[in-house]
């Protein structure tokens, strides 16, 4: 489940970005991160709910995982990733590659879980999704630069 909520939300943060930075508005890069992150509050708040009510309160070591990828990937990385876009915004072609890099963040994200958090090996199926949705990232930014 949490492999399923990192791939959409990478998928997310592209669809999100481009929405933002569709209307010419002048949002810098922090005002879209905070645009962003105020808008999924309601789908994360739920998502907590559905957590509590089937599984209980996580652990000390979940909130503590939680917490480091809230920061790294969920301000750091983000933030990293809007600027870069913000750089290139006047290149179908960069753009696309930038866009592409989120897709390839998935895969060193799981390298990264089982190296550095001794998780679960992905079954096949895990794998066929990640792949599914690493191919739509793609495929998105190339349609989306006209190729």
């Amino acid at each position: 489940m949490e492999r399923i909520l990192e791939v959409s939300d990478h998928a997310a943060i592209i669809v999100g970005n481009r929405s933002i930075t569709r209307g010419n508005t002048a949002a810098d890069v922090y005002q879209r991160v905070l645009g962003m992150t105020t808008a999924s509050l309601p789908v994360w708040i739920v998502l907590a709910l559905c957590g509590y009510a089937t599984a209980g309160f996580p652990s000390t070591a979940q909130i503590g995982q939680s917490a480091i990828v809230a920061v790294s990937s969920g301000v750091i990385a983000t933030i990293l990733f809007f600027t870069a876009t913000e750089l290139v915004k006047q290149s179908p072609q960069r753009l696309a590659a930038v866009e592409a890099t989120q897709a390839g963040e998935v895969v060193f994200t799981v390298i990264g879980e089982l190296i550095l958090l001794a998780s679960v090996f992905p079954s096949p199926l895990s794998w066929a999704g990640m792949g599914i949705v690493v191919i739509g990232m793609i495929v998105h930014s190339l349609v989306a630069t006209g190729k």
